[in-house]
């Protein structure tokens, strides 16, 4: 008895000391530590506070975007009941012609059980805390400092790109925020394979983030890394860019349109060409054109944006800073009159690679001040450097005095939620599921889990029209 009791005893401790078991008790250690477990806990708050704005806004109809909101969830909803990408909101057979984004069918199990747009809200809320949670691990990874981690979530919380991009609804760029960033932190600790996985489903998530990887490969040949890490991004996303929009996607069309660069058949690029070819050619032959579209009044205020909540640093670290190239492009190239409502959901892949510059730059003044003491004040190189706990210091303060601005654009959109029309819901619920509907694009979104729905110039291909002759919220519904 005593044999098969310390048999068993050894056994248990083989068992808790085997590598697997050994490593998931050090992650849940590391994310018991002080820290992380702070901003765990702040991430959470702010992502359900997150949810729940935008679940107020849906339900009070003031949700911005709703047009986009509606097509996502029409194509979730067709992808788990029909296993395809169809889409009726706007004139295409399928949604990859519009945006190549296969990587919603990984989040198509999450949204069968619910079939609601309101899941949507909850995966951006998600993307959020989870970009910000890597953000901290980038940042301690970068400086070494254990204070970093803090200040990089109050630097993406307080900046103001963070509530314009997260308190408006679903976006197929929100998926690839914590993709690029999970990319990003395996480029920084310097693991390949976990890297090239990352870069490739980062891509997935839509047609143009291959552009904005590209710039990984310009920075590993700066940083003077292997081959495998300059050769790898260059060739998969030009590649890959090239095949799905230069091929795959006009394929996908009805009328087979030629090259678009990244939503150019709206004409936001029309000044510079219609194919990717055309728009490079009149980059490098046209210089001056070049430059001044990258000086402009709307583009400089672009940058300000960006950079002035972080107190211009990234621009010490312009080789990060400049790793989503594409998306720079997007915003700079465009007439400045077409994003300046939605040039925030462009430049959300650049906040990533901005934060992380900021702590290469503190890491950068950490050098010098080394070099700076050691060649004039002492020769002692165990001495204690303190530009890095004085730049979190600078930096925590900055983004607490600008948090005010993030609690009034919240309380902005709070304002706007209203209470719910009982009526305009009743009058949803007598459509039929299974019948195509058409209605004005502030609506489609309520009625956008079924296989049609239209917007209301089309109402001759629907069954039933949702008007709101009046304005208000009280539509008339009736069979056409």
């Amino acid at each position: 008895m005593v044999e098969e009791t310390a048999t068993s005893k050894t056994q248990f401790q083989e068992t808790i000391e085997s590598p697997r078991k050994r490593r998931w008790l050090t992650v849940l250690r590391s994310l018991a530590e002080p820290e992380r477990l702070t901003i765990i806990l702040l991430l959470s708050a702010v992502s359900f506070i997150c949810f729940y704005v935008n679940w107020g806004l849906y339900r009070s109809f003031s949700l911005r975007f709703t047009e986009d909101h509606s097509i996502f969830n029409q194509v979730f909803f067709n992808l788990v009941t029909r296993a395809n990408f169809a889409m009726t909101v706007i004139e295409a057979d399928t949604f990859l012609a519009i945006h190549f984004t296969p990587i919603l069918v990984l989040l198509a199990p999450l949204y069968a059980p619910f079939q609601t747009p309101v899941f949507l809200l909850f995966v951006a809320a998600c993307a959020m805390g989870a970009t910000g949670f890597l953000i901290c691990l980038i940042a301690r990874e970068v400086t070494g400092s254990r204070g970093a981690g803090i200040v990089a979530c109050l630097l993406f919380l307080c900046h103001a790109s963070t509530t314009q991009i997260y308190f408006t609804g679903f976006r197929d760029t929100l998926v690839g925020l914590p993709l690029i960033s999970l990319a990003l932190l395996f480029y920084v600790r310097g693991s390949f394979c976990p890297f090239a996985v990352s870069l490739v489903l980062t891509c997935l998530c839509k047609e143009d983030m291959a552009l904005s990887v590209l710039g990984f490969a310009f920075v590993a040949i700066v940083q003077r890394r292997g081959w495998n890490w300059a050769v790898f991004p260059l060739v998969f996303s030009v590649s890959y860019f090239f095949a799905v929009a230069g091929w795959l996607m006009p394929a996908l069309r009805d009328d087979h349109s030629a090259v678009r660069f990244a939503g150019a058949r709206f004409g936001e690029f029309a000044h510079l060409g219609a194919t990717p070819g055309e728009i490079v050619k009149t980059l490098f032959l046209q210089p001056l054109n070049t430059w001044k579209m990258f000086t402009g009044t709307e583009e400089l205020g672009f940058y300000r944006d960006i950079l002035e909540p972080l107190a211009y640093l990234p621009a010490l670290a312009p080789e990060v800073l400049l790793v989503p190239l594409g998306a720079w492009l997007l915003c700079v190239l465009p007439e400045p009159t077409y994003f300046s409502n939605i040039g925030w959901y462009y430049h959300a892949p650049i906040l990533p690679f901005a934060m992380t510059a900021v702590f290469v730059a503190l890491k950068r003044i950490e050098r010098l001040e080394v070099a700076a003491r050691l060649r004039w004040w002492t020769k002692r190189p165990g001495r204690r450097y303190y530009s890095i706990p004085v730049g979190l210091c600078v930096l925590a303060v900055i983004s607490l005095s600008r948090s005010d601005n993030v609690v009034r654009a919240i309380g902005r959109r709070m304002s706007s939620i209203g209470a719910v029309e009982s009526p305009f819901h009743q009058a949803l619920l007598q459509i039929p599921k299974h019948a195509s509907v058409s209605a004005q694009w502030a609506f489609l979104a309520y009625l956008s889990s079924r296989e049609k729905i239209f917007q209301f110039d089309r109402v001759n291909s629907a069954d039933w029209v949702v008007l709101n002759p009046e304005k208000d919220y009280y539509p008339v519904s009736a069979g056409v």
